[in-house]
């Protein structure tokens, strides 16, 4: 029991540093909404892991599906913005695809056995409640990615985000810029799936960089690390304290959260 309490709170803490060192960046760059579209792809390449370990016998963990399975529709979408498609129409056909995927391997997946339906679900609601040590490799190798890109390219995806001829005057190669963040996206998504699951992670992607906007704070990093740790360690005890599942107590306290912000700026 000790034991699985420390994986828990490792865990929350290596969740909390994902969400915290890039819900910010996502909100200044204008991809929130791609971030929450990413997460029907998510949940599309986990369906599609788990048909290939029941249906083919393929020992490939599902969220190594699922993380590359939403890199590359995340690349897709940067694509099409390249071409010249507006990014709410990228957004919208990522999330299109994604969902076909969805409806399609989600009836295959329920044909094969009732064990892949129940893993499915579990990609839904959140496996931070059974925190393996596979699951803690991985987000330790995931935060060791995006901590040092969102460190060394804010200003780039920042500049690119607003005055994109700008930065093509300047040299700065948009397309590759915009390939890594779009990309940076899909690991957060697909990490903050893996821990709190999909539907929680909707609102953990949003909650700290928006706060941290409202906090009016020069150190925006900062500040939305600081909020993602609080919700992070207060949604935990919540969900101990009520007998919850963890991702039911982050999704509390980042409600209560929001409403606090919105109470105080009114």
């Amino acid at each position: 029991m000790d034991n699985l309490i420390i994986k828990l709170i490792f865990a929350a803490i290596l969740t909390a540093v994902i969400s915290g060192s890039s819900s910010h960046l996502m909100t200044i760059s204008k991809t929130v909404m791609l971030s929450l579209s990413l997460l029907h792809a998510v949940l599309a390449g986990s369906l599609i892991g788990i048909y290939m370990v029941h249906g083919f016998s393929i020992p490939v963990p599902m969220q190594i599906t699922a993380l590359i399975f939403t890199i590359l529709i995340a690349i897709l979408a940067a694509e099409l913005v390249e071409r010249g498609l507006s990014s709410d129409a990228a957004i919208g056909i990522i999330a299109g695809l994604s969902t076909t995927i969805i409806a399609t391997f989600g009836y295959l997946d329920a044909t094969l056995s009732p064990i892949a339906v129940s893993e499915a679900w579990s990609y839904v609601a959140g496996l931070s409640a059974v925190v393996r040590n596979r699951d803690i490799a991985l987000l330790t190798i995931i935060l060791t990615i995006i901590v040092p890109i969102t460190l060394t390219f804010e200003g780039e995806f920042i500049y690119i985000a607003f005055d994109e001829d700008g930065a093509k005057a300047m040299g700065l190669r948009v397309r590759l810029y915009r390939y890594l963040l779009y990309s940076l996206c899909a690991i957060v998504a697909a990490s903050l799936s893996m821990s709190l699951g999909v539907f929680v992670s909707h609102v953990v992607i949003v909650v700290p960089g928006v706060l941290a906007l409202k906090m009016g704070s020069k150190h925006l990093h900062i500040a939305s690390l600081a909020t993602s740790t609080l919700c992070m360690t207060a949604g935990y005890i919540t969900a101990y304290t009520l007998h919850l599942p963890p991702s039911s107590g982050v999704g509390i306290m980042a409600t209560i959260l929001l409403t606090i912000a919105y109470i105080v700026r009114k």
